[in-house]
This record gives C-alpha cells, structure tokens and sequence, in this order.
C-alpha cells in the first residue's frame, strides 16, 4: 500500500472508521481539522460545534489560503522518522488535496467513501461523534451536509465534490464493518500489486 492515504468524502460516510481501519495496519493518522481545532482552542470556541468549525476553516482558507490545512500537517510530517506511513482525514476542500498529491506525489492515494444521505443521517444522530449531531432533526443535517458538499460555496469554502473527484477510489458504505473492511483489503491488494 502507499505511503500516504487520503480519505474524502461525505458526512458519517465512515472517513474516521477507514483511518481506523490503516491504523491498524501501522499508519500514523492525521486530522487536516486538527489546525481548525487549534484555532478555535486558542479562541475559545466550541470545537463540538459543525458550523463554527465549518466558519474557521473558511476563515482559515481565505486569510492562509486554500490549502493551509494541508500545509501544516505537510510542515509536520516532514520533521517525523521517514520510514512511516500516514492516513489523512477532514479533508474539505479539493486544494488540500492538490497540494498533498504535489506533496507525495505517486505515494498517496486518494479514497473516497460515500453512502446515502438518509443512512448517512442515521449513522451521525446514532454516534457519539464529537459533534452534537443526535438532537440533529434531517432538514439540519442536510444543510450542513449541502455546505461540506461545496454547494454554492466559494473557492476557500468546503468543496468535498470536487474532493471526492480527484479520488484513485470511490467506496459505498452501505454495508456492515466487515464488508467496508472487505472493501479496504480490496484496496490495499491492488495497490501492493
């Protein structure tokens, strides 16, 4: 498998449980929101709140530019040991992933996963995520997920379309835990070939 993987995709699609997934194979797992926690730790914001962290990233992309996020984990990863292995996740805005694959070049590989929005709603009011997400009534939930998915965003915004475009694979998540693992091995397979 690469060095680096990228995971994108939609809201409760299962992004966190595929980084669990290559953790488990041995990769060190980064968060591209991990600055946007940052930023709102040292401003005293609510870092369980979607939409304030959604508004920061923004913020983040527009005074920083678009791909700070990425930036900084490139910044961070550079001062590690060369020999490991890295899987991203939060990643909101296709720039981010440009700038990785500039970065790694034919190291990364890019995964998107997907699942209907309905299921997709059931997954995140049934977790215990870090976002309030289970009082979140379906018309909420779309909202936020309209706004992750780029619609009538601007360039610096999150664009997690045109993240899942520039993806080496696309995953439906329909299934159980074992079947998305399936799904990953399948994955791991044909890049080891």
């Amino acid at each position: 498998m690469k060095k680096y993987i990228a995971i994108v995709g939609t809201i409760a699609a299962g992004k966190t449980t595929a980084c669990k997934y290559f953790q488990q194979k041995g990769y060190i797992h980064y968060k591209l929101s991990q600055g946007i926690y940052d930023e709102a730790d040292k401003r005293g914001l609510d870092r369980t709140d979607r939409v304030i962290l959604q508004d920061l990233g923004d913020e983040l992309r527009e005074n920083h530019g678009v791909d700070v996020l990425a930036k900084i984990i490139i910044k961070k990863i550079k001062k590690d040991d060369d020999s490991k292995k890295y899987v991203f996740d939060s990643i909101r805005n296709h720039n981010e992933i440009l700038t990785l694959q500039k970065a790694f070049g034919k190291d990364l590989v890019v995964i998107a996963i997907d699942a209907p929005i309905k299921l997709r709603y059931k997954r995140a009011v049934e977790r215990k995520g870090q976002y309030k997400e289970q009082n979140l009534t379906f018309q909420e939930f779309k909202k936020n997920n309209d706004r992750d998915l780029g619609k009538g965003n601007a360039e610096n915004e999150q664009n997690v379309i045109k993240c899942i475009s520039l993806a080496d694979y696309n995953v439906q998540n329909t299934g159980s835990l074992k079947q998305l693992k399936s799904k990953l091995d399948k994955i791991s397979q044909k890049e080891n070939e």
